[in-house]
């Protein structure tokens, strides 16, 4: 589990060059996930989904939070899920594994199974 949450503040982590071009709520967002502060993070993220609900990394990140280190990946998985929509090619395999974590947390195990797989084409 612990590898699991390190690989995720990874991505998070990885994401923070590009939330400089993204405006306020994201970056700070992204400045209180890593500093441990996920309700205020919730909140950023929230306030960028109120105006662009449709944002792939506001609701990519939103999800993983959710899921990840606010322990509601019921919540999360919806907007995981969005952000599957919206995903460019090149982000497939993080949104896939989002995924696969959400269906396993919330017992889907032939779900979570068939997102890993996916998971692992990319990586593979």
């Amino acid at each position: 589990m612990q590898k699991i949450s390190l690989i995720v503040l990874l991505l998070l982590i990885s994401f923070n060059i590009s939330a400089q071009t993204q405006g306020g709520s994201i970056r700070k967002a992204k400045t209180y996930a890593t500093k441990n502060d996920y309700e205020h993070a919730a909140k950023e993220y929230q306030k960028k989904l109120s105006t662009d609900s449709n944002n792939y990394e506001a609701n990519f990140e939103y999800g993983l939070l959710q899921t990840n280190y606010l322990h509601n990946p019921g919540e999360g998985g919806k907007f995981l899920l969005r952000a599957e929509h919206a995903s460019k090619k090149d982000t497939a395999s993080e949104i896939k594994y989002g995924l696969a974590q959400y269906y396993q947390y919330t017992e889907q195990y032939p779900k979570a199974i068939t997102y890993y797989n996916r998971t692992l084409k990319f990586n593979g």
